[in-house]
């Protein structure tokens, strides 16, 4: 029989022993299981039938095929095969394979976000596709690629548990789930000041994000200080765009006092703004105090406060421009929303062809 290794602790004292301690059995256990999974501190019973299934790993099919006498340890006359995941990881994975998806694959907490992430990982080496792509199913709902879901998810966030972004950046840039990358951080950016994110009190009003993740790469920190710059510039344009409705406005312009006494041979008065142009250009003055004397805004949160100068607060404009504010309000909207995964450098969303296309260049399921 081939020595098991004898530098992790548990399988060292396996070998020792001829038995697993009850503390060190992970969770699932099967009884009438016939293989066990060996992490550096737990072990797994699980069922080769599982593992091997038709299109559930081709790894594992191809390790079970090459197991032998001379190639693998044995423990109570069953299989043992020592893998490189985290216990945790293995754990949620297995039961994932053993009861199908079902509540595991839900973003509802923490806890869940924790579990999904170890079964995203596991699925991305090991090769199973149907997994890996029901998973990114549960982050998709979370972080859509298309602006109307986008704020449907914003509007909710008061309402219950929200993901941190910076998690699912880092997992997205390290499992090659990029198409989730810009509609974290464009919640990122809204919600967060860079004082926050980076734990620095820039002023007195910087929030202490708890807990604070870092980003897993420089190229994320780029992107974060990319998308609050584009954040700015599309506010401006915002704003440039409601001090311009109403200029071509055809209503009466606004009343002008009568001038005292006779005004001066040849004197011409100039053609004054309409209702409509005065109330839109006020408003934007009022845009561009806020941009500059509050804190610092998100570009989402400032457009609501734009939608609720013009429409909430029922501008005394005509119909026609009403009309031409809410036209202009969402194609500057999906423009900004288009322009994110540019700014990036990324792809806005992966086609289902190409989830796991990039396991084709390594068929050992290392990454």
């Amino acid at each position: 029989m081939a020595a098991l290794d004898g530098r992790q602790p548990l399988l060292s004292f396996v070998r020792r022993n001829g038995r697993i301690p009850t503390e060190s059995r992970g969770i699932p256990w099967f009884p009438d299981g016939n293989i066990f999974l060996f992490t550096e501190d737990r072990a797994f019973k699980f069922y080769m039938g599982l593992l091997r299934a038709r299109n559930t790993s081709p790894w594992f099919e191809q390790r079970l095929q090459n197991l032998s006498d001379d190639s693998v340890d044995l423990v109570d006359n069953y299989p043992a095969i020592l893998l490189d995941d985290a216990s945790r990881d293995l754990g949620n994975f297995l039961m994932a394979l053993s009861h199908g998806c079902g509540k595991l694959f839900t973003l509802e907490s923490e806890q869940d976000f924790i579990a999904l992430s170890g079964i995203l990982r596991l699925a991305t080496k090991y090769h199973v596709r149907h997994m890996r792509e029901d998973v990114l199913r549960a982050f998709r709902l979370e972080f859509p690629s298309n602006l109307v879901d986008w704020d449907r998810i914003a509007d909710s966030a008061l309402f219950r548990w929200t993901c941190d972004p910076i998690p699912v950046i880092n997992l997205a840039r390290e499992l090659s789930a990029v198409f989730l990358i810009p509609p974290a951080m464009a919640f990122l950016t809204n919600d967060a000041s860079a004082g926050e994110v980076f734990g620095v009190p820039v002023h007195e009003g910087t929030r202490r994000r708890i807990p604070l993740h870092p980003f897993g790469t420089l190229e994320d920190i780029q992107g974060f200080a990319l998308m609050k710059e584009y954040n700015h510039v599309s506010i401006v344009r915002m704003i440039t765009f409601v001090r311009n409705v109403g200029r071509d406005c055809k209503q009466p312009p606004e009343p002008e006092p009568r001038p005292r006494g006779m005004s001066p041979v040849g004197t011409q008065r100039g053609i004054r703004p309409s209702i409509c142009s005065k109330g839109f250009h006020r408003t934007a003055g009022i845009l561009t105090l806020m941009l500059v004397t509050e804190d610092p805004i998100g570009y989402r949160d400032f457009c609501i406060e734009v939608w609720l100068e013009v429409m909430e607060k029922k501008l005394a404009v005509c119909r026609r421009c009403r009309r031409n504010f809410e036209t202009g309000y969402g194609e500057h909207r999906r423009i900004w929303w288009a322009g994110i995964a540019r700014i990036l450098g990324v792809l806005p969303v992966e086609h289902p062809s190409q989830v796991g296309a990039r396991w084709d260049d390594d068929p050992d399921g290392n990454h």
